[in-house]
């Protein structure tokens, strides 16, 4: 396991591709992946369940070309801190979790609303529902969630 600053270096060093790719074409793509597995999880498969949430985690391969692959999505992932850059990611991913908690509605007196940005990314609305979406030459079949 890398961390971020790691694959920037071997991309600026060691490939033609230049360090600018990880952010401009490799965390858009897993970004757009977790939305569409998320939104399509969410709209068939999960209850909300006031005052509380869910963890995944997330596994993801890159080929030659860059092209980024899901491997598999953890509930619950195991957050044991086995290698530095995973203890790191961890952490910064553990603080980030609790800044949400804290700033969100239940714990703000805020009524629950949906997240725009969320929506945006997805482009999905409550109740619309999407036939089948291909994902990096893989397809997500909703009949499956």
């Amino acid at each position: 396991m890398w961390s971020s600053e790691k694959m920037i270096q071997y991309l600026e060093e060691e490939t033609a591709w230049g360090g600018y790719v990880w952010e401009d074409r490799v965390v858009p793509a897993m970004k757009d992946i977790t939305m569409r597995i998320m939104s399509a999880a969410a709209r068939r498969a999960m209850t909300p369940r006031e005052g509380s949430f869910e963890l995944f985690g997330m596994d993801f391969m890159l080929d030659a070309d860059l092209r980024v692959w899901l491997c598999e999505v953890n509930e619950s992932p195991d957050l044991r801190p086995r290698t530095p850059a995973k203890a790191a990611a961890c952490g910064r991913m553990l603080d980030g979790l609790i800044q949400i908690l804290l700033d969100s509605p239940a714990t703000s007196g805020q009524t629950t609303a949906p997240i725009p940005e969320i929506d945006e990314m997805t482009g999905f609305q409550d109740d619309e529902k999407e036939e089948s979406t291909d994902i990096g030459g893989w397809e997500l079949l909703d009949d499956y969630w």
